[in-house]
């Protein structure tokens, strides 16, 4: 599932919806008015002229590179929703920076008299022209949300309405998605929504806060976490000091709580770190947990768990917490020799 989202909008208002008048509106007669004169209402649009009337939004709800088990480039990756009703995966056998796919602006695909159908076509095709790019190292396959979200189950919490804006969303992530193999991310989904209902009924102030599932017509869409303010790589580049020792501690803490109820993270990382508004560490990032010796069906990020590991163990977030130590120890190190050069 994805952390961060792009949402844009391809139109703010047609301009034939400017001409419509709601159907209480005054009546328009001629100005000589007479009995013999009809009298013409402007209709309100019925739903599917609206609908036909609107152009699309897109968004751009993930983007990853894609590696092989050597860490080898195959693509990039990303997944866009039609109007949050449908859905396709782009995948791109051309290396691009991340950022820059990403972020690219949607408003700009003209979408007028574009069949639903053939907006995948129609952002291929943008895609290639902005990158400069064959249209043949572009894929897109539509993904029904059906067969990547679950369906919502009674023992699973559903997020209080009252707190959809403060949270972060974590929308599933299609681009995983192998047509005619749907269980690889329902399943993974559904693993996540567990193992963070399991934290929510034992929290922990090293363990990030979780609100529960986000549920459209009866499936999960998103899972719903408290909104920390920076990765701890983030906080890192700031050059701004940080007890390292505190840190790392709480980590462990939050580690050994989750190793105390049964789970194994297998991708403790700086990315998987976030910091509160105090500058405490939280742990994010449950899609990769397993129950200690399950198989990690999800891969985990390069360099932060024991190469070529393939089931759930805390030897593998104790590796990755020895890695932290000197991930941390390095910045200390850098921190203080800028300290004493602008000393001098």
């Amino acid at each position: 599932m994805k952390d961060q989202k792009r949402k844009l909008s391809n139109s703010t208002e047609s301009p034939r919806r400017s001409k419509r008048v709601r159907k209480d509106s005054a009546p328009r007669q001629d100005d000589n008015e007479s009995s013999n004169h009809k009298v013409h209402f402007l209709q309100a649009p019925t739903e599917e002229e609206d609908a036909w009337v609107s152009l699309p939004t897109l968004e751009m709800m993930d983007s990853v590179q894609m590696c092989d088990e050597n860490l080898k480039f195959e693509c990039m990756a990303g997944t866009v929703w039609i109007n949050e009703e449908k859905a396709f995966v782009v995948r791109v056998s051309e290396c691009l920076f991340l950022t820059h796919f990403q972020n690219l602006d949607l408003s700009e695909i003209d979408l007028t008299d574009v069949a639903m159908d053939d907006i995948p076509r129609t952002y291929a095709s943008f895609l290639a022209n902005r990158f400069g790019i064959s249209l043949k190292s572009i894929e897109t396959f539509p993904v029904p949300f059906e067969d990547v979200c679950p369906k919502h189950q009674s023992d699973l919490t559903v997020v209080p309405e009252q707190m959809i804006e403060f949270c972060h969303f974590k929308y599933t992530s299609f681009t995983e998605y192998k047509p005619g193999c749907p269980d690889n991310i329902n399943h993974l989904v559904q693993a996540e929504a567990k193992a963070c209902e399991l934290l929510m009924k034992n929290p922990h102030p090293s363990i990030a806060k979780y609100w529960g599932c986000h549920v459209i017509n009866g499936e999960i869409r998103a899972l719903c976490f408290g909104d920390y303010i920076m990765s701890l790589h983030d906080r890192l580049t700031t050059g701004i000091p940080l007890d390292a020792k505190r840190c790392l501690k709480s980590i462990r803490d939050g580690i050994l709580h989750m190793h105390s109820l049964g789970l194994m993270h297998n991708n403790i990382n700086p990315y998987s770190i976030m910091m509160d508004a105090s500058d405490n560490p939280v742990i994010i990032g449950f899609d990769t947990c397993t129950r200690k010796g399950e198989k990690m069906v999800k891969g985990w990020y390069p360099d932060w768990c024991i190469k070529n590991a393939k089931t759930g163990s805390p030897k593998n977030d104790f590796y990755a917490l020895k890695k932290l130590e000197e991930y941390l120890s390095g910045h200390e190190e850098a921190i203080q020799r800028h300290i004493r050069d602008g000393e001098r």
